[in-house]
């Protein structure tokens, strides 16, 4: 009977009540775990009495929920007892990121954490970093915290706020004298966030370079995005003639692939080379493969050679 009463003083936000009651009853540690968050919602001090009862090894996965609840005493209770201020969670994650959320982040518990011995730059799973993880959110005075705590700023974390539409985050790193990178106008491509190519493009003006991973125009083309493209065209095209012709020549094979064939004419008068290669695949190829007929009879139009069909020729005329 005591039990049933005790839960539904849980579920109903009694706790006064439920703390009347704790002492002379049995829990599961799933079921502590239950109460300690329910306790942690109310405005009473049952969560200190929660805390003691704990042994050393219950600390940290309580100081995990502290965090995800977001409440100040407790986390910095657990912290005094000796809970661990680097150990991840069941999921990987570490307690400074698992701090941070979108709303509701305590920089004193950051600040906490920190104090016992956080590391600032640790990982999780994810290769995420706190830093990187509060440039995704947007949240600038979280990212000025770290910075000052002596995280490091860099493209990384331009590029996270840019992928995620956070001008905030992408001003406070340009004055901290960080440069675009391609990788920044390449994820807002692909997050589909064009506002914020057209903000870096304002603010950027370095030209894009073939020797890099990221090809803004090859994520523009394949998304048909022809007023980002031309802006590119227009003002982010290196100066070097071999440059150009790589980056508008893989633009152009992912606009085939991708049967935008508005864009075909634009790259070719650009520069892209209609018989460049990529993975022993031709832009006739390409767009055959991909069922584009239309486009495929253009190229070839223009001059564009089906190599596949040429390889086959060859190795047929050298059989017989």
């Amino acid at each position: 009977m005591e039990y049933k009463i005790f839960w539904k003083a849980i579920q109903k936000g009694h706790i006064a009540l439920a703390q009347q009651l704790f002492p002379y009853l049995t829990f599961s540690q799933a079921e502590k775990g239950t109460i300690f968050q329910a306790a942690l919602k109310d405005s009473n001090y049952f969560y200190i009495f929660l805390i003691d009862q704990l042994t050393e090894e219950e600390l940290t996965p309580y100081l995990h929920k502290a965090l995800l609840a977001s409440h100040e005493e407790a986390v910095a209770l657990l912290l005094q007892k000796g809970a661990d201020p680097k150990m991840p969670t069941q999921y990987g994650e570490v307690p400074l990121s698992l701090a941070i959320k979108p709303q509701g982040t305590s920089i004193k518990i950051l600040n906490d954490l920190i104090d016992y011995g956080a590391d600032i730059f640790q990982e999780n799973r994810h290769k995420g970093t706190p830093l990187l993880k509060a440039a995704s959110l947007g949240l600038i005075e979280v990212v000025d915290f770290i910075v000052q705590k002596g995280g490091e700023l860099n493209e990384d974390v331009l590029s996270r706020g840019a992928s995620n539409n956070h001008v905030n985050v992408v001003q406070y790193c340009l004055a901290g004298g960080i440069k675009v990178p391609q990788k920044a106008y390449y994820m807002s491509l692909f997050y589909g966030h064009g506002d914020m190519v057209k903000y870096l493009t304002k603010v950027d003006r370095q030209r894009f370079t073939a020797n890099c991973l990221y090809n803004p125009l090859v994520i523009a083309a394949s998304n048909g995005r022809r007023e980002i493209l031309e802006l590119f065209l227009k003002k982010k095209l290196p100066e070097e003639r071999n440059e150009r012709v790589t980056l508008c020549s893989t633009a152009l094979m992912a606009a085939v692939e991708a049967g935008h064939g508005h864009l075909v004419q634009m790259l070719l008068d650009a520069g892209a080379d209609i018989n460049y290669m990529d993975e022993g695949e031709s832009m006739v190829d390409v767009a055959q493969g991909a069922g584009h007929k239309n486009i495929a009879s253009y190229l070839i139009r223009r001059g564009g050679c089906n190599h596949k069909e040429v390889f086959h020729k060859n190795v047929h005329q050298f059989i017989q």
